[in-house]
Order: structure tokens, then sequence, then C-alpha cells
């Protein structure tokens, strides 16, 4: 059983870091929006 974890774990992790990175980005975006930054036209 966990041979079948690990490949179902291979499979998601691209999905996962990708989610993660736009997470990180929407913050950035969203902080830049509240001091009036780069975001203005959001």
């Amino acid at each position: 059983m966990q041979k079948k974890d690990n490949k179902k774990r291979k499979k998601r992790c691209p999905m996962t870091s990708l989610t993660v990175f736009f997470i990180q980005e929407l913050r950035k975006l969203d902080a830049e929006w509240r001091q009036g930054g780069g975001g203005a036209g959001f």
C-alpha cells in the first residue's frame, strides 16, 4: 500500500507546488494592492 501512496504523491506534487506558488503570488499582489502599489488596476 505504501508504494501506491508514493505514486499518488508524486503525481500530486507538481499541482500542489503550483498551487502553493499561485497562493504566494496572490498574497504578494494583495499586499501591494492594499498598499496602493502595482495592483491598482486589479
